[in-house]
């Protein structure tokens, strides 16, 4: 492609992924190293796309991931998880809730007493209402 041509295709895909930024803003903003930068792009955990030889973020995924993971904080001091914490309390939280260990906690979910799900290699219980209903 002759450089005008390259430059009208770029502006195009700009424009359709207008919402996105540079995967060097976002990866900025979380501090994150390159081998957690290819991770995070390469399994797809919010939607990218390669535009003119630069992948780009889509700023919506990338607000949503975040809110949904804990791992990951961003340099500006924005707490990760909100969405995450809306719906789920950690093993910590509800031993403290019920004034038990968190050993306890743990051996209910082993015996699968109480729901869970993996989040960022951790375990989250889904709801403290499900919780209530098993005791």
């Amino acid at each position: 492609l002759s450089p005008e041509q390259e430059e009208v295709i770029t502006e195009y895909c700009n424009a359709i992924f207008s919402s996105g930024a540079d995967t060097e803003e976002f990866f900025y903003r979380l501090g994150l190293k390159k081998t957690d930068r290819y991770w995070l792009v390469h399994k797809n955990v919010f939607e990218s796309k390669e535009i003119a030889g630069k992948i780009r973020i889509n700023i919506a995924s990338f607000e949503k991931w975040y809110a949904n993971q804990i791992k990951y904080h961003k340099v500006t001091g924005e707490e990760p998880g909100k969405e995450l914490k809306s719906w789920s309390y950690s093993v910590k939280e509800v031993a403290d809730l019920l004034g038990v260990d968190d050993y306890l906690v743990y051996e209910l979910l082993k015996k699968n007493q109480m729901e869970a799900v993996i989040v960022d290699y951790w375990k989250v219980v889904e709801t403290i209402e499900y919780f209530c209903k098993r005791l």
